[in-house]
């Protein structure tokens, strides 16, 4: 068998993935990330099953798919941060011509914030805004309010009934 499987933290005795390792592994990442199950799979420093295997593992296991539904709901709110801190970091500090870095009065590096950078960062916020409104619609999903104009009048309908049952007997 290969060392690297050997040596993986996520196998029992080498031959069995640890399912409960797998799992919390899995959700502590998607929970400070803004990553999906598919990267967080390939970019790990060892080898972890296959998003197949995962998957069959939360259909077949309840806790494993709560376990995945809150994570999802903590990633939403994750990413809300970020979004924050990506809106409050536009920019990029200004150097002066012999290349140092240049400082306002109160010690706060200078920020040059262009046009380049903010459609940057505004392309990051609203990619994250849409994912969080998916995670959790009723509390970042879009709002559609409806409203209605025009008038009901039950008189109207009732007259049209003329007094009857609907097609009900009155028995």
């Amino acid at each position: 068998m290969d060392d690297k499987l050997k040596k993986n933290p996520f196998m029992l005795n080498g031959k069995k993935w640890d399912r409960d390792k797998v799992m919390n592994y899995l959700m502590s990442k998607i929970e400070t990330s803004a990553r999906g199950i598919d990267f967080i799979l390939k970019s790990a420093e060892h080898t972890l099953p296959r998003k197949s295997t995962v998957m069959s593992w939360m259909s077949e296991d309840e806790k494993y798919h709560d376990r995945y539904a809150r994570a999802r709901e903590e990633q939403a709110h994750y990413m809300r941060g970020e979004n924050i801190e990506i809106a409050d970091n536009v920019g990029s500090p200004a150097f002066d011509a012999d290349g140092n870095m240049m400082f306002m009065p109160d010690g706060s590096p200078v920020i040059v914030v262009d046009a380049s950078s903010v459609a940057h960062a505004k392309l990051r916020i609203e990619t994250r805004r849409w994912t969080m409104g998916k995670l959790l619609p009723k509390k970042y999903g879009d709002r559609i309010q409806q409203e209605h104009t025009g008038n009901v009048s039950f008189t109207s309908v009732l007259s049209e009934i003329d007094g009857s049952s609907a097609g009900l007997d009155s028995d």
